[in-house]
Formats: structure tokens, C-alpha cells, sequence
């Protein structure tokens, strides 16, 4: 069995890892419950353990994936199932959304529920302009920033990011082109920032 260090410094495994003979035990406690007198009467014995096993499996689930770091929805979400995918995986350091034609700035506003998030790609989203910006400039967590080819992004949504102080990497080719080098100057400010892509942007 694979055991995992995680950042606190506790040997964690997932569940689908536990050996079969440790599941069934732990299938063999839950489901003598249904001895249990407070066992609601309307269920039957068959029923009460298939409620209990789901019980089971539900938690299970829930434990996976609040320890989620990393998701790649690209080509996949809009922003209602976004809002949705954000409140089940809450610990993410890295979201990637690329080619999301249908994600808006209202859907982007959830990216504020992850305190821990590092690292963001939105390529090739249309609907992105200056209001998703100034959200992502409130994600002062962020080491990596991709934003490529959102052409409705200005000077304006540019300046929004002077404040990501924590920013090593930035790439918004094809992104911004009403921006002009005055437009960039706000980024003169991130004084951790080590890589800078602007192909396409004058």
C-alpha cells in the first residue's frame, strides 16, 4: 500500500488504495447498524445497509476531494457547472481552463473561493474581459498566470494585475491588444516576476 506525505507532514492514502479485506471490514461494521434500534423502522434490513454503505461512500468521496490540488476542465465547463466543480475540490492550487467558450466573468468570481490557488490558465476563453481581471487580481496567491487570446481585455483589465505581488510567470499573448506599452506599466511592479509573454499584443 502507497502511502503520501502531505504538506502537514501526515502519512494520508486514498481510500481506493485500502486493501479489499480492510474494506470489508469496514463494509461489515457500517452494515451491523442495521441491528442498531435506531435504525429507522420504514427501512428493511437490505435497505438500511445499502443506505449505510452510500453513507460510507459519500464521506469517502468527500475526503478525496477536498484533497484535490490540481483540475484541467479545458473544452469541458461553462460557468453553473464551474460554480459547482469549485465548492466540491476547495483546497486547488492549480485550475485550468482552457478553449472554455462558454465561461463568463460571473463564473470566474468563484476562482475567489480558492484562498490556496497558484496557478491559472484561461487560453482561448472569449467571454473574458476586464471584470474577470480585476477578480484575478484579488488571487494574490498566484505564481503563474496564463490569459491568451482574450481580446476584450484593455489597459484597464492589465492594471488589475499590478497587484499580484507573488507572480513569477506571466503570459497574456494574443491577450490585450488595445494595450500599449504605457498599458504595461502597472506590471513594472512585480518584482518576483521572472517570465513575461506578450507575443501579439501590439
Amino acid at each position: 500500500m502507497d502511502l503520501t506525505r502531505s504538506e502537514t507532514g501526515d502519512c494520508t492514502v486514498e481510500w481506493d488504495a485500502l486493501p479489499v479485506e480492510l474494506l470489508r471490514k469496514v463494509i461489515a461494521t457500517v452494515t451491523s447498524a442495521e441491528d442498531n434500534t435506531s435504525a429507522p423502522n420504514s427501512c428493511g434490513s437490505r435497505l438500511w445497509t445499502r443506505c449505510a454503505v452510500r453513507a460510507v461512500c459519500r464521506d469517502w468521496r468527500d475526503i478525496h476531494d477536498s484533497g484535490l490540488l490540481s483540475l484541467d476542465v479545458s473544452e469541458k465547463t461553462d460557468a453553473e457547472r464551474f460554480r459547482a466543480l469549485l465548492c466540491r475540490f476547495p483546497a486547488l492550487h492549480t485550475v485550468t481552463l482552457n478553449k472554455c467558450i462558454h465561461m463568463t466573468d460571473a463564473g470566474l468570481q468563484e476562482l475567489r473561493k480558492l484562498p490556496a490557488l497558484t496557478s491559472l490558465s484561461l487560453a482561448n476563453c472569449p467571454r473574458v474581459t476586464n471584470q474577470a481581471m480585476r477578480v484575478i487580481g484579488q488571487l494574490t496567491t498566484l505564481e503563474s498566470l496564463e490569459v491568451v487570446g482574450s481580446h476584450q481585455v484593455s489597459a484597464t483589465g492589465v492594471r488589475a494585475l499590478g497587484t499580484l505581488t507573488a507572480l513569477t510567470s506571466l503570459n497574456l499573448d494574443r491577450c490585450c491588444s488595445k494595450v500599449t506599452a504605457d498599458g504595461l506599466q502597472p506590471l513594472g511592479d512585480l518584482a518576483a516576476l521572472r517570465s513575461l509573454s506578450l507575443t501579439r499584443c501590439f
